[in-house]
């Protein structure tokens, strides 16, 4: 299934996972995915319970673990997800992202974006009305080459190409949700935009 996500991705485990070891469920999931923009977060002595809530069955599944608290891994589970949802839907760099590791004993980082981005394209975007029922208008200061949409699955719902700096985007027979847009200019320049339709 990894291989039709093709969506920004995070893979965060616990590299003393004793449920499902990372090296035969997560990195293989990680090495699949065709996303040209995937991040893989090892939690240092992380547990697989240590992701949920604490009072679950789970914790039978790994009796003994010495690892980090659960406080401490989830600390870390939500440091790393809130940067990389800022460098991902709020365009605030992936250097901010990326920094959180430098020096950092209780994660690592492997993966990145292979996806040329530049912050003016991402500020140029408008995108209207959002959430939508019926249409949506696209504008940016560049010229579009193509507008993709993928449902929260990674699956490509819809790709329309276009030559000029407006789209309208028919979105009345889409389900109700959230939809990933990537918007790619001329030249290959994209950003990735949040869109909800009613």
């Amino acid at each position: 299934a990894a291989a039709n996500v093709v969506v920004p991705c995070l893979i965060l485990s616990g590299s003393s996972d004793a449920v499902t070891p990372p090296a035969e469920h997560h990195v293989p999931i990680f090495e699949g995915l065709a996303s040209e923009c995937k991040y893989f977060v090892n939690v240092i002595n992380g547990s697989h319970c240590g992701f949920a809530n604490a009072g679950s069955l789970c914790d039978f599944g790994e009796f003994g673990f010495n690892g980090i608290t659960r406080q401490e891994q989830q600390a870390i589970m939500n440091g790393v997800i809130d940067l990389w949802l800022g460098a991902m839907l709020e365009g605030e760099g992936q250097e901010n992202f990326q920094n959180y590791f430098i020096g950092n004993n209780a994660a690592e980082l492997s993966g990145g974006c292979w996806v040329n981005v530049q912050s003016e394209l991402i500020n140029a975007i408008n995108m209207f009305p959002n959430p939508a029922q019926d249409v949506v208008q696209i504008q940016t200061n560049a010229e579009l080459a193509e507008i993709v949409v993928y449902d929260m699955y990674g699956k490509m719902v819809v790709r329309e190409f276009a030559n000029s700096s407006t789209l309208t985007l028919n979105v009345s027979s889409f389900a109700k949700g959230i939809y990933m847009v990537q918007v790619i200019a001329q030249g290959g320049t994209s950003s990735a935009h949040i869109l909800t339709v009613q």
